[in-house]
């Protein structure tokens, strides 16, 4: 509907029933290149197939999980009830033009494939197949990108057919495997855990591996005690020349913490018996708080869990709705900069009349920028060539029917944007260091000078940055070579704390960092090895930690074979699709590289795969508190071990996408 009111230009539409029910068809009189043309409007739901393996192998006593490596594939109709097969081949019926308005992704491209190879041979001769290319559904964007239409790119849909391909083998092969394996050695835990099958998946597995590291972290983790040292001096009262002890200023030892006791009370007497510290350096530096970067699908999943309390799934689901109404730009994208012809000015003019914050904050914005002094952009962003950078569209109005779950992630992305064309936060610090008993201790004062787009938020300044006026003052005040009373020198005993629990914003992170999943399906990762019980997530916290069946499955993994649940290797797997998408590998040969490494693997794991019942033993033991039983012991504390003790970095990142360039022939 949203399409045939912007492309018919005011000219009569009607609407009728197709084949689908869930896809009306939209009809009008218009031109093609200035050919007049009658146009036919209708959607798929989503992918119009699905890989699987033919219905033979459906069958898991005919064929060992081994077979699945080198077995067919086949693409099924994915939703019979939506009636799509034959709904998109009568449509087609007779047509010379076919324009594919698909989400501009890879998911999207692929889709677009699969229009193709439906109602090709129903089409008419001359035929001619071409490919919009848009990030919103504002009718201005629509139309330029209906005068801009090119082709669709077989790159971009043949990555997602490896991909698929790739994960349906290697997910199938293992999840049957072990399910099998168990059922069959250990039916009665089967039973007793309620099991219908234990899964595994090629995302799933290295997103639950993050979160059984940091569990591993806090299980390994062994407290230490040590000594902080702080020297208070107090503050000069308010129009009076004595000191107070009432305010004062904090200087902490610049050499950091001391981990041994009797020197952390030797150097507190001996501070005591000094009496004073004396200035020995005074610097002034200007502090710079970027403003965020352009917001994309992780930054947009992260920010939603971590402020707003809400699901990463939830999140995107809201956010497509809002794409939908035309509220904001496409949700799906990689890219953190804009394409150097973005201007904020049309954004702005259309959130002045969003109202409440949103509204008085665009306004504000606008009015600079009409007084040239709005920033440049920033450059250190990604372009990755799919989508621009999420970015709100128009203000909402009543006729939207926004619930409160759309309204507080419009706002976000509203918010996010106007932070993004603000300034920056800057400030002014002025730090001192003084000394007395043969040590150096250091405090600070800032000042805050240009709030940048902190001023914007409904609570009003960010108060991260800035000391309060008299300590400011006070701080500002000193030169070298002056002395400063003591107030009272301390010795805090502390001791060292374990890692949280991770978040989920955080597993987003590790996730886009390792190239676990895409922007389109990290979310639904996170929501899987919730869903079978791999781990649990804290709807308040938004913090997750492992069930002792996700535990017991990533430790056995890891102590046959860490390339099994390891990031990095699903990494190198990302970097291959994405040879595939830019043109420089062949879909097969990225296929038959991953599934000949994964099928060695299996043939690895199948002689020790009774380590599961081990690990799966001391994984409940562990998380009920009870004794490890013993021939388990030295498997799960080596196991344990391994896993906390790898550094991240060590592991190497995935690629990061590289923009492509248009297909130069249609399809």
């Amino acid at each position: 509907n949203t399409l045939s009111k912007a492309l018919s230009e005011r000219r009569y539409v009607t609407k009728r029933s197709g084949v689908s029910p869930y896809s009306p068809v939209y009809e009008y009189e218009g031109a093609f290149h200035g050919v007049p043309a009658d146009f036919r409007i209708t959607a798929v739901t989503g992918h119009i197939f699905g890989l699987d393996f033919p219905e033979e192998y459906n069958d898991w006593r005919a064929h060992e999980p081994r077979e699945l490596f080198d077995a067919p594939t086949e693409k099924k109709e994915a939703d019979s009830k939506s009636r799509m097969l034959g709904h998109m081949r009568g449509e087609a019926k007779g047509a010379h033009v076919l324009l594919l308005w698909l989400d501009c992704d890879r998911e999207g491209e692929n889709i677009c494939y699969e229009v193709i190879s439906l109602v090709r041979d129903r089409m008419a001769e001359p035929r001619l197949i071409l490919r919009a290319h848009f990030s919103s559904l504002n009718h201005e964007d629509l139309r330029t990108a209906y005068s801009q239409l090119g082709y669709p790119d077989q790159r971009l849909a043949d990555a997602v057919d490896a991909r698929q391909t790739i994960d349906l083998k290697l997910g199938v092969s293992f999840t049957r495997f072990i399910t099998m394996y168990v059922k069959r050695e250990f039916r009665s835990l089967f039973d007793d855990l309620q099991l219908k099958v234990i899964s595994y998946g090629p995302c799933q597995v290295p997103a639950l591996w993050f979160v059984v590291k940091r569990h591993d972290e806090i299980a390994v983790f062994s407290p230490e005690p040590y000594w902080d040292l702080q020297v208070d001096v107090g503050l000069p009262s308010r129009g009076r020349s004595h000191v107070s002890s009432a305010q004062t200023l904090k200087f902490v030892r610049k050499a950091g913490p001391i981990w041994q006791q009797a020197k952390a009370t030797m150097l507190q007497a001996r501070l005591q018996e000094a009496g004073e510290l004396v200035v020995t350096r005074i610097e002034k530096k200007a502090i710079i708080r970027q403003r965020p970067l352009p917001l994309n699908t992780v930054r947009l999943l992260q920010t939603a869990s971590s402020q707003l309390r809400m699901g990463a799934h939830q999140t995107l689901e809201v956010a497509e709705k809002l794409y939908i109404a035309g509220l904001i730009t496409y949700p799906r994208t990689e890219s953190t900069r804009h394409a150097a012809s973005f201007t904020a000015l049309g954004i702005l003019a259309e959130l002045s009349g969003a109202g409440g914050w949103v509204g008085q904050a665009a306004e504000a914005l606008a009015s600079k920028a009409a007084r040239g002094a709005m920033p440049a952009p920033r450059e250190d962003g990604l372009d990755a060539g799919d989508h621009p950078p999420i970015t709100p569209v128009r203000a909402p109005t009543e006729r939207d029917w926004l619930d409160a779950q759309q309204r507080r992630v419009y706002d976000l992305v509203a918010g996010q944007f106007l932070q993004t064309v603000s300034a920056d936060l800057r400030a002014e610090e002025v730090s001192v260091t003084a000394s007395a008993a043969g040590e150096s201790f250091a405090a600070s004062s800032s000042k805050v000078v240009e709030p940048g787009g902190t001023e914007l938020q409904p609570r009003g300044q960010d108060k991260v940055v800035g000391s309060d006026p008299s300590t400011a003052s006070f701080v500002g005040s000193l030169v070298e070579g002056q002395k400063l009373q003591i107030s009272s020198a301390r010795s805090l005993s502390r001791k060292t704390q374990p890692p949280d629990q991770i978040t989920e914003s955080d597993l987003l992170g590790s996730m886009e960092r390792f190239g676990v999943g895409t922007d389109a399906t990290m979310a639904t990762h996170v929501q899987t090895i919730v869903q079978r019980g791999y781990a649990v997530l804290d709807e308040e916290s938004r913090r997750m930690r492992p069930l002792p069946l996700g535990n017991a499955l990533v430790h056995t993994l890891a102590s046959i074979d860490g390339d099994l649940c390891s990031p990095a290797v699903r990494a190198g797997i990302e970097r291959d699709v994405l040879e595939v998408a830019r043109g420089d590998a062949p879909r097969d040969r990225v296929e038959m590289r991953a599934l000949r490494l994964f099928a060695g693997k299996l043939e690895a794991f199948a002689p020790r795969a009774g380590l599961l019942l081990l690990m799966l033993a001391a994984a409940s033991a562990a998380e009920t508190g009870r004794q490890i039983p013993e021939a388990a012991q030295e498997l799960w504390d080596g196991a344990v071990k391994q896993i906390a003790e790898l550094n991240l970095d060590t592991l190497g990142q995935a690629a990061p996408a590289a923009p492509r360039e248009p297909p130069s022939e249609p399809a």
